[in-house]
Protein backbone atom coordinates (compact mmCIF):
# COMPACT_ATOMS: atom_id res chain seq x y z
CA UNK A 1 0.00 0.00 0.00
CA UNK A 2 0.75 3.67 -0.24
CA UNK A 3 0.43 6.74 1.42
CA UNK A 4 1.56 10.00 1.35
CA UNK A 5 0.56 12.31 4.42
CA UNK A 6 -0.56 11.31 7.93
CA UNK A 7 -4.23 13.13 7.42
CA UNK A 8 -3.09 15.97 9.79
CA UNK A 9 -0.97 18.81 9.78
CA UNK A 10 -0.45 22.37 10.68
CA UNK A 11 -3.59 24.27 9.92
CA UNK A 12 -6.20 21.39 9.94
CA UNK A 13 -9.31 22.44 12.13
CA UNK A 14 -8.61 20.13 14.83
CA UNK A 15 -12.33 20.52 16.00
CA UNK A 16 -13.65 19.08 12.56
CA UNK A 17 -10.91 16.81 12.60
CA UNK A 18 -12.77 13.38 13.11
CA UNK A 19 -9.39 11.39 13.73
CA UNK A 20 -7.12 8.79 12.89
CA UNK A 21 -9.34 7.63 9.64
CA UNK A 22 -6.43 6.89 7.24
CA UNK A 23 -4.86 4.73 9.65
CA UNK A 24 -7.83 2.94 10.95
CA UNK A 25 -8.45 2.38 7.65
CA UNK A 26 -4.93 0.86 6.89
CA UNK A 27 -5.29 -1.72 9.62
CA UNK A 28 -8.82 -2.68 8.44
CA UNK A 29 -7.56 -3.87 4.98
CA UNK A 30 -4.43 -4.94 6.51
CA UNK A 31 -6.65 -7.30 9.25
CA UNK A 32 -8.77 -8.83 6.10
CA UNK A 33 -5.74 -8.99 3.66
CA UNK A 34 -2.02 -8.43 4.61
CA UNK A 35 0.01 -5.63 3.08
CA UNK A 36 3.25 -7.07 2.37
CA UNK A 37 5.18 -3.26 2.73
CA UNK A 38 3.80 0.13 3.32
CA UNK A 39 5.28 3.09 1.27
CA UNK A 40 5.15 6.08 3.05
CA UNK A 41 5.54 9.14 0.50
CA UNK A 42 6.67 11.73 2.92
CA UNK A 43 5.17 14.02 5.70
CA UNK A 44 4.49 10.71 7.95
CA UNK A 45 4.23 12.83 10.61
CA UNK A 46 4.26 16.53 10.58
CA UNK A 47 7.34 18.97 12.12
CA UNK A 48 5.97 22.20 10.50
CA UNK A 49 4.81 23.14 14.45
CA UNK A 50 8.31 23.91 15.12
CA UNK A 51 8.70 27.12 12.83
CA UNK A 52 4.59 27.56 13.81
CA UNK A 53 4.78 27.58 17.60
CA UNK A 54 8.06 25.90 18.46
CA UNK A 55 11.25 27.11 18.76
CA UNK A 56 11.72 28.55 15.24
CA UNK A 57 8.90 30.96 15.59
CA UNK A 58 10.91 34.18 16.25
CA UNK A 59 13.61 33.44 13.48
CA UNK A 60 9.56 32.17 11.42
CA UNK A 61 8.43 35.82 12.00
CA UNK A 62 11.44 37.29 10.40
CA UNK A 63 10.37 38.83 7.17
CA UNK A 64 14.01 39.90 5.99
CA UNK A 65 15.97 37.68 4.14
CA UNK A 66 19.17 38.80 5.48
CA UNK A 67 17.91 39.11 8.97
CA UNK A 68 16.60 35.65 8.64
CA UNK A 69 19.88 34.72 7.49
CA UNK A 70 21.79 36.02 10.11
CA UNK A 71 19.88 34.72 12.96
CA UNK A 72 22.22 33.38 15.47
CA UNK A 73 20.94 29.36 15.90
CA UNK A 74 23.30 28.68 18.71
CA UNK A 75 23.65 25.71 21.02
CA UNK A 76 20.46 26.65 22.96
CA UNK A 77 18.41 26.64 19.99
CA UNK A 78 19.66 23.74 18.57
CA UNK A 79 18.76 21.77 22.04
CA UNK A 80 15.28 22.90 21.85
CA UNK A 81 15.28 22.28 18.28
CA UNK A 82 16.39 18.37 18.88
CA UNK A 83 13.91 18.20 21.71
CA UNK A 84 11.09 19.67 19.62
CA UNK A 85 11.91 17.17 16.68
CA UNK A 86 12.39 13.94 19.42
CA UNK A 87 8.87 14.44 21.60
CA UNK A 88 6.92 15.21 18.04
CA UNK A 89 8.34 12.05 16.49
CA UNK A 90 7.56 10.09 19.81
CA UNK A 91 4.37 11.33 20.12
CA UNK A 92 3.30 10.28 16.41
CA UNK A 93 4.73 6.88 16.72
CA UNK A 94 3.24 6.33 20.12
CA UNK A 95 0.09 7.64 19.26
CA UNK A 96 -2.68 4.59 18.27
CA UNK A 97 -3.60 3.47 15.62
CA UNK A 98 -0.81 5.04 13.58
CA UNK A 99 1.65 2.78 16.19
CA UNK A 100 0.16 -0.31 15.33
CA UNK A 101 0.18 0.05 11.55
CA UNK A 102 3.50 0.97 12.09
CA UNK A 103 4.07 -2.06 14.14
CA UNK A 104 2.92 -4.21 12.04
CA UNK A 105 3.63 -3.19 8.29
CA UNK A 106 7.14 -3.61 7.18
CA UNK A 107 7.62 -0.49 5.47
CA UNK A 108 9.84 1.95 3.21
CA UNK A 109 9.38 5.85 3.82
CA UNK A 110 10.81 8.92 1.78
CA UNK A 111 11.15 11.48 4.57
CA UNK A 112 11.47 14.83 3.97
CA UNK A 113 10.73 16.37 7.79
Amino acid sequence: MFHSCNGFSVGTDVDAWSGPALWNDVLRMHSAQPFHVMIGGGDQIYNDGVRVDGPLRQWTDIKNPKKRRDYPFNEELRARCDEYYFDNYVRWYSAEPFATANGQIPQLNIWDD
